[in-house]
């Protein structure tokens, strides 16, 4: 697959860039997007994801859409594309290095419900990077999509603003430190190949952080204690709450804006317990 790659040194959002250009004149074909230090790249929430130049992906990749195809299947392919990549990249890096440990003890790579990249450490989950998809529609017709992806690369970590979650890189939980160029040409082509992949929900609930753990969650300003059973073909995630006396409970049915995560939870029997 080609690209029309556009890099800078410097730009504020490689996603605001990408919409400017969606907007200007119709995509001949894929547009990459990347630089060197974005200033105000957004993620979910109105988030932020700064980083030193040099040191992260911070890339977009604009591609044409048909109505035919399911946004919901395409965001969750698209995020285990990237898992993927990140992965395979990783495991080829030890198996060049000649080691035969460092693959095994490796943190997990997970996915935190919407599409947030996250190291499971130690029981602890720390934030890799963060992809944010935004469509764009012609009418009823989906017609083109942005992929906005940030990953962590090297050992100083990224600053997430708004986040609870500390943020890692690569480096630091991998000990692996790729060529960023090159990284981001093999993340824009598994990108363009995820409509292919089988099995996208399964597979994305496997890949889930904290699935079937009890876990702290804020719904309405309460603090609610349940477990997360998946994310269903609408992009809902469904949760089991424990009860709470005099209170109904949340609905077992939730979008990603109605939960906020509690990163404080205590150590239990199921924390860490990674599904690969």
């Amino acid at each position: 697959m080609t690209f029309d790659h556009h890099h800078f040194e410097t730009l504020p959002s490689t996603n605001d860039w990408a919409l400017a250009q969606l907007k200007s004149r119709p995509l001949q074909r894929p547009l990459l997007v990347t630089t060197d230090r974005q200033t105000h790249g957004r993620g979910q929430r109105g988030n932020q994801w700064q980083a030193e130049a040099g040191s992260s992906v911070a890339m977009s990749l604009a591609m044409t859409r048909s109505s035919c195809h399911d946004p919901v299947l395409f965001n969750k392919a698209v995020a285990l594309a990237i898992r993927e990549v990140l992965v395979t990249g990783a495991d080829e890096a030890v198996a060049n290095s000649g080691s035969t440990d460092a693959a095994q003890l490796r943190p997990p790579l997970l996915l935190k419900w919407p599409n947030d990249l996250m190291i499971l450490s130690q029981g602890e989950a720390q934030k890799l990077g963060g992809i944010l998809i935004e469509n764009q529609w012609r009418g009823s017709e989906w017609s083109a999509s942005v992929i906005g992806l940030g990953v962590n690369v090297h050992s100083s970590p990224a600053i997430l603003t708004g986040s609870g979650a500390l943020p890692v890189s690569l480096a630091q939980a991998w000990n692996w430190q790729p060529d960023i160029a090159d990284l981001c040409q093999r993340l824009a082509q598994a990108m363009t190949q995820a409509d292919g992949m089988d099995d996208v929900h399964a597979r994305y609930d496997s890949a889930l952080l904290g699935r079937d753990e009890l876990r702290r969650y804020q719904v309405q300003g309460q603090t609610w204690m349940g477990s997360l059973q998946g994310v269903d073909h609408q992009g809902l995630a469904q949760f089991h709450w424990q009860p709470q006396s005099g209170t109904p409970s949340p609905p077992s049915s939730m979008a990603s804006g109605e939960v906020v995560w509690s990163w404080s939870n205590p150590p239990g029997p199921d924390r860490g317990k990674a599904r690969m």
